[in-house]
C-alpha cells in the first residue's frame, strides 16, 4: 500500500471513528428523549448492540478472509450509513419502532466489520518494516476521530437537535466510503487469487501464544472498562472533582495522537518476544496506575488521576504499534481476518467481566472506605495474572521461534 492511499485511509477511519464515537455515547440519551426508554432499557439496548456487534467480529473475519477485507469493509461502511439514515427518519417518528430495530440491525453489521476491518487492511497490505509506524498512526487517528466526534455532538445533544447529529454522523460515513474506495481500490484485486488458493491451507503458527495473547487483550479490556464506569462517579463522589474526568480523557487522547507515531518508530525494530513484552507491560502499568487510585484516597484524588492517566497513556502507547506487531509477525495474514474477530471477542468477554465489577464497585461508593480497598485489590491481582500470563507467553513463544529456526536449518 503506497502511502497516498494509506493516508487517505486514514481519513476513511477518522471519519467513521467521529460519526461513531459521535452518537453511541449519546444514543442512551437518545433512546429517552425520542422513545421514552428508561435509564436501565436504553443502557441494555446500547450494550447489547455493541457486544453483539463484537461477537460477530469472528464470523466476520472468516468472511474477510474469504471475500477479501475490501468488499466487507465496503459493506460494513454502507450499512452504517444506512442505519444513520433510519436512526435520523426515527427521530421524526417517534412511534416508529420499526425504524429503530432496523437502525440497531443495520448498526450492529456495521459495527462487526469496522471493529477490525481497517486493522486488517493496514496488517494485510503493509510489509514487516512498516506495521509498526503505520498501527501507531491508525491507533492515533482513532483517538482524534473519538475527540472530534464527541466535540461536534455535544451541542447538537445539548440542544436535542437529534436530527441533525444523525445527518451529519450519516454525512461523514458517506465521505468515508468514497475514501474507503480510493484507498483501496486494486489491493484485492493484485492478491486475490493467491489469498484464496492459500488461506484454506494456512494454519497459526503458534496458537499457544496467541491464546495468552487473548487473555492479556481480555484482561487489558475488563480493565478499561472498569476505569470508565467508575472514574468519573469516584471522583465526583470520593474527591469532589467530578470535572477533571472529562478532562483527563481529553489529555489522554492528545497524548496518544502526538506519542502514538513516535511509538511505531521506537518499537518498529522489536523483535517478536520484544513486541509480546512491551504489550504485557502496558497492561501491567496499567493495572499498576488504577491500584494507585486506592491507595491515592488518603494522598490526593488529583495525584490518583495523573498517575492513573500516565499508566493508561504509556499502556496504550505500548500496546497499540506491538500487538498489531505481534499477531502479523506470528500468525501471518492469509487468516489475520479470523485471528482479528478472536481479538474482538476477547475485548467482549472482557468488557463484559469489567461491567460486572464497575457494577460491584459502584454499590461500594455508598460506603467509600470500601472502594479503595477495591481499586487495591483489582490492580494487584492485574499486575500478578498479566505477569503470569506473558511470563508463560513469551516460554512459548521463544519455544516455537526457536523451533522453527531448527526446521528452517
Amino acid at each position: 500500500m503506497s502511502e497516498y492511499k494509506f493516508y487517505t485511509l486514514l481519513v476513511s477511519r477518522l471519519l467513521t471513528t467521529a460519526a461513531n464515537q459521535g452518537t453511541t455515547p449519546f444514543l442512551v440519551l437518545l433512546l429517552a428523549a425520542v422513545f421514552h426508554f428508561t435509564a436501565a432499557t436504553a443502557v441494555a439496548a446500547v450494550g447489547a448492540m455493541l457486544l453483539l456487534g463484537r461477537f460477530l467480529s469472528v464470523p466476520t473475519g472468516t468472511l474477510i478472509d474469504r471475500f477479501g477485507a475490501r468488499k466487507v469493509v465496503l459493506l460494513s461502511l454502507l450499512s452504517s450509513f444506512v442505519s444513520y439514515v433510519f436512526l435520523s427518519c426515527a427521530t421524526n417518528h417517534p412511534g416508529s419502532y420499526v425504524l429503530l430495530a432496523l437502525f440497531i440491525v443495520f448498526r450492529t453489521i456495521g459495527l462487526a466489520s469496522q471493529l477490525i476491518g481497517f486493522r486488517v487492511i493496514v496488517a494485510k497490505y503493509t510489509s514487516d518494516e512498516k506495521i509498526s509506524s503505520r498501527a501507531s498512526w491508525a491507533g492515533s487517528v482513532v483517538s482524534v476521530g473519538t475527540v472530534l466526534g464527541a466535540t461536534i455532538a455535544g451541542p447538537m445533544v445539548a440542544a436535542q437537535n437529534y436530527f441533525l447529529l444523525c445527518f451529519v454522523a450519516a454525512t461523514c460515513e458517506l465521505i468515508s466510503i468514497a475514501s474507503m474506495v480510493v484507498a483501496t481500490r486494486d489491493l484485492d484485486f493484485s492478491t486475490r487469487s493467491a489469498h484464496r488458493n492459500d488461506v484454506a491451507q494456512t494454519k497459526l503458527s503458534d496458537p499457544e501464544s496467541l491464546r495468552d495473547f487473548l487473555y492479556v487483550t481480555a484482561v487489558t479490556a475488563c480493565l478499561l472498562q472498569v476505569i470508565l464506569l467508575t472514574l468519573a462517579t469516584y471522583l465526583k463522589v470520593v474527591h469532589h472533582h467530578a470535572e477533571f474526568a472529562s478532562v483527563f480523557y481529553g489529555i489522554q487522547a492528545a497524548a496518544l495522537m502526538l506519542l502514538l507515531p513516535l511509538a511505531g518508530k521506537v518499537f518498529k525494530k522489536s523483535s517478536l518476544s520484544e513486541s509480546y513484552a512491551l504489550y504485557s507491560l502496558g497492561t501491567i502499568v496499567l493495572f499498576a496506575g488504577i491500584a494507585a487510585v486506592g491507595l491515592a484516597h488518603t494522598v490526593s484524588g488529583l495525584v490518583a488521576v495523573a498517575i492513573l492517566g500516565f499508566a493508561a497513556v504509556l499502556s496504550q502507547l505500548l500496546a497499540t504499534p506491538t500487538a498489531d506487531s505481534f499477531i502479523v509477525r506470528s500468525v501471518g495474514r492469509h487468516n489475520i481476518g479470523q485471528v482479528y474477530g478472536r481479538v474482538s471477542n476477547a475485548f467482549a468477554i472482557g468488557n463484559l467481566a469489567g461491567i460486572g465489577i464497575s457494577a460491584a464497585m459502584l454499590s461500594m461508593i455508598a460506603n467509600a472506605r470500601w472502594l479503595p480497598i477495591a481499586y487495591l485489590a483489582i490492580g494487584t491481582v492485574g499486575i500478578v495474572a498479566t505477569g503470569f500470563l506473558a511470563h508463560k507467553g513469551n516460554r512459548r513463544l521463544a519455544s516455537a521461534l526457536r523451533k522453527n529456526c531448527r526446521e528452517t536449518v
